[in-house]
């Protein structure tokens, strides 16, 4: 992340991490997990008769995070929440959604190493995750 102003958010595109979008679909009797590569195809991938979680690893489209949070009518604060990521977790209620933003520590050349990871709940059922970088904690699932 750059110097911020005013609502602008600048991404360093050095550090990004390439985008991976996956969508994860479930209910009592079935599971299947896509991955996709706009948010047309995201959204196709929805499961009106259970759960969808979508994914997104990497912060390196800003276009295609606009888009997805527009679509899913997410404020643009809450995009911002997202991609800043050197702030304090927290948890906000919007009359749409539930926004979370937490650390998640792992421990790597003999240092921690802390990582944001948020979450959008939806009243449609829809879980959405965003990782800044591939992390194991979701790798069971």
């Amino acid at each position: 992340m750059q110097e911020r102003s005013a609502g602008i958010i600048v991404l360093n595109m050095e550090q990004s991490v390439e985008m991976k979008l996956s969508v994860v679909g479930y209910d009592p009797i079935s599971y299947w997990k896509k991955d996709a590569a706009s948010v047309e195809e995201l959204l196709e991938y929805r499961n009106p008769s259970g759960v969808t979680w979508i994914n997104v690893t990497g912060f390196g489209d800003h276009a295609f995070l606009t888009q997805l949070t527009e679509t899913l009518h997410i404020h643009p604060l809450t995009l911002e929440d997202i991609l800043v990521t050197d702030q304090r977790p927290k948890v906000e209620e919007f009359d749409d959604y539930l926004f979370c933003s937490m650390k998640v520590v792992s421990w790597e050349d003999n240092a921690p190493q802390f990582e944001q990871i948020s979450f959008i709940v939806n009243s449609d059922n829809t879980l959405v995750s965003f990782q800044e970088h591939p992390h194991l904690l979701f790798c069971m699932i």
